[in-house]
């Protein structure tokens, strides 16, 4: 049922009409008729419901739809193999990430990758977390590299997720407001955080990242979560800018212990850990279960050699 003519099918699918279909082929549109009629008694099914404007794909037809998708995906995968196999060809990548994370990792990324995958090209597509996981969920980025939920709800079977680092989000807290609450912050630091069972802090500002970002939807989770009431929520596109704020006494931040250890030095906050599953931001790489090559394992390998010099969060 796959064959040369697969584009046919497509097209029809996504034009929804038989002659403007036939015009982006550039083929006749009783020849294209032609063609579906004589797939569907291939198939035994009919693939389009025939509306009076628009074709609307039957379950049949979404069906032969992923089918053709995926095997011309196959095809290509084995292609470009091949192709590789014989030193003809040179595979591109491209991995999102967030300008905070390409900040800290993008050069030695790059320059371990092509020293050990000199037969391939990696382009890193650098945007704010919701963006690069939707530009990966169209298929126009190979890889992203995230937190752990990032695609809460939306996970599919056919999207891999392989972790790579562990991380956690502490709460950075100014020194005097940490104190009026009588916590304790003896030897506390970044990398001794004081342990709470949850977040105490009321009515206070938080400072977070913009909407898109996946640390604001974090940070979003813990206040529903923990009924926190804040009275503000101050936005900042920037990671640093957000740790700066905190450690000024504008407001408290739930920021990646990985960010805390390579950002600014902070001299006048307080950091927690509250033991939640919430809290954890495990990084991972997120791939498309059907399509993960040789050059993308050796990828995923580098971020993890890449990656481990950014935290001492043991796994």
């Amino acid at each position: 049922m796959y064959n040369r003519n697969y584009e046919y099918f497509t097209m029809i699918a996504k034009e929804k009409n038989i002659s403007r279909a036939a015009e982006k082929l550039f083929v006749s549109q009783p020849s294209l008729s032609k063609f579906l009629i004589h797939l569907e008694k291939e198939i035994g099914a009919p693939l389009f419901e025939r509306g009076k404007k628009r074709l609307e794909l039957t379950p049949a037809g979404t069906l032969y739809l992923q089918y053709i998708q995926d095997a011309q995906r196959l095809r290509e995968q084995f292609e470009n193999q091949l192709r590789q196999l014989n030193g003809s060809y040179k595979e591109h990548l491209s991995l999102g990430i967030t300008p905070g994370f390409a900040a800290l990792i993008s050069y030695a990324l790059l320059d371990c990758f092509h020293s050990q995958c000199p037969q391939a090209e990696l382009d890193l597509v650098e945007d704010y977390g919701m963006q690069i996981m939707t530009m990966f969920q169209h298929g126009r980025l190979n890889m992203v590299l995230s937190m752990s939920d990032a695609l809460s709800s939306e996970k599919s079977s056919r999207i891999r997720s392989i972790p790579v680092f562990p991380d956690r989000i502490l709460l950075v807290v100014p020194k005097p407001m940490a104190e009026s609450y009588g916590l304790s912050l003896s030897d506390n630091s970044w990398d001794n955080p004081g342990c709470l069972e949850k977040p105490v802090f009321q009515n206070c500002h938080i400072i977070t990242g913009k909407s898109d970002h996946i640390l604001h939807q974090k940070t979003k989770r813990i206040i529903d979560a923990y009924h926190l009431r804040p009275q503000s929520v101050i936005e900042t596109f920037s990671i640093d800018n957000c740790l700066r704020m905190a450690d000024a006494g504008y407001g408290i931040a739930f920021i990646s212990q990985m960010y805390i250890e390579n950002g600014p030095r902070l001299n006048h906050s307080a950091f927690f850990f509250v033991n939640s599953e919430l809290f954890d931001c495990t990084r991972v790489v997120y791939c498309h279960a059907d399509q993960l090559t040789l050059c993308q394992r050796n990828l995923i390998d580098v971020i993890r050699t890449v990656c481990s010099q950014l935290s001492s969060i043991p796994d």
